[in-house]
């Protein structure tokens, strides 16, 4: 046969691990597993037989269950020589797809492989597992780490590192958005969306040591809205959460809002995108400031580092009538109203402070100055308006605020 090692590419990633061997058997071979998943199953499975000439290795069937695991054939292709058949990896078959096939099947590929050794629980920064003899083996696990290794003599110690994500990370810069923005502006009254997005692990590997993550915990601070906690909604990787058994809770307590997230090591990836989403109104107490609102996730009742910010604002409209032959006379009485890009006109809920636009200026809300002849529009959004000074329904004078509110 001509060099062998071809058939499979070096595979290093979360799920998997195969390093080639280029000379001969070892009688004794050992694999250590370091970051091992606390409390999982290990165990070596067999898949297939290796024979080495010079530097040259075949793999070969041990029997043929090996080919009845779903889509054995869609990645692998077999030639029988002699009393041998011999197992290459497919032409357009990718590393990716290999890591998938033995990722998606490694149960079925542990019943028909050959176990070596009794399964083994991973505890501490590592443990050891035991081959016997060469060939091409899975390091079989209970939870998300399992991998393959060839063993040779050239690798009689074969190391299999945990590629499992250290901790959950959230990106403080693009982890939190108000309508997909970084910074938004509204009326008062208006709803808005908040995203919160980080991403998921199903273990924290640290210090050498994987320790399963139970709960998530999302905790947001829209400051001047009213949360609508019934808008709440998880998901992950872009499909609804989904853990089988557990449920989301979502309580609010003033301008907070938290989000708790169950969470297993069997339902999802090793590493996931999971966006939190939820609706609030701005409310009155909110006039023409700049609210600041923070995010923040733990995990098993740690912090994830990093609290992504948004800002949302609103405006003020401030208006000043004086004489016109002298501007030191302020005038009180003048009365004003307020139009959009639109044409229609501002409008304040005198109980809520809900800012709208209306088609009738009859309906408008109409400001008066005082004795400073100051008076003003609040709740504002940034844009375009129109100030008319009106006597009764009619406009006296128009002014065009051509930079608008920004």
């Amino acid at each position: 046969m001509k060099n062998m090692k071809r058939i499979f590419a070096l595979l290093v990633s979360v799920v998997m691990v195969l390093c080639m061997g280029t000379v001969a058997f070892a009688a004794d071979g050992d694999i250590t597993v370091n970051g091992p998943i606390e409390g999982a199953k290990y165990q070596v499975i067999k898949i297939f037989d290796a024979t080495m000439s010079g530097d040259a290795v075949s793999y070969t069937l041990i029997d043929n269950k090996i080919t009845e695991v779903t889509d054995f054939n869609t990645i692998f292709t077999t030639t029988s020589a002699g009393d041998k058949t011999y197992v290459t990896k497919k032409e357009g078959v990718s590393d990716e797809d290999l890591i998938k096939w033995i990722k998606d099947n490694k149960d079925a590929i542990k019943a028909a492989g050959v176990a070596k050794g009794d399964e083994v629980t991973g505890t501490g920064s590592s443990i050891k597992l035991t081959t016997g003899e060469l060939g091409y083996y899975m390091v079989w696990s209970s939870k998300d780490d399992t991998v393959a290794v060839s063993v040779d003599t050239a690798h009689p110690e074969a190391t299999v590192n945990s590629k499992l994500p250290s901790t959950p990370s959230i990106d403080p810069e693009e982890g939190k958005k108000v309508d997909g923005k970084d910074v938004n502006t509204m009326n008062v009254g208006d709803t808005v969306t908040f995203t919160v997005t980080f991403t998921a692990t199903n273990y924290e590997v640290k210090d050498g040591v994987s320790t399963p993550i139970n709960q998530y915990v999302v905790t947001d601070t829209p400051n001047g809205f009213d949360i609508n906690k019934d808008t709440v909604a998880v998901t992950v990787n872009g499909s609804a959460y989904a853990i089988e058994g557990k449920t989301i809770t979502s309580a609010k307590e003033g301008d907070v809002l938290t989000v708790t997230i169950p969470w297993d090591q069997t339902t999802y990836n090793t590493s996931n995108t999971v966006v939190v989403t939820y609706s609030a109104k701005l409310t009155n107490k909110n006039i023409a400031n700049e609210s600041s609102n923070k995010a923040k996730v733990t995990y098993d009742g740690k912090d994830i580092p990093g609290e992504p910010e948004v800002y949302t604002y609103n405006y003020k409209i401030n208006i000043e009538k004086v004489d016109d032959a002298d501007a030191t006379k302020k005038l009180e009485g003048a009365k004003f109203v307020l139009k959009d890009s639109e044409g229609k006109y501002y409008h304040v809920d005198e109980t809520t402070g809900a800012v709208t636009f209306v088609a009738d200026q009859k309906d408008a809300t109409v400001v008066t100055t005082d004795e400073s002849g100051t008076a003003n529009f609040a709740g504002l959004k940034a844009g375009q308006y129109t100030l008319v000074e009106t006597v009764g329904d009619y406009p006296k004078n128009c002014v065009n605020l051509h930079n608008g509110v920004e």
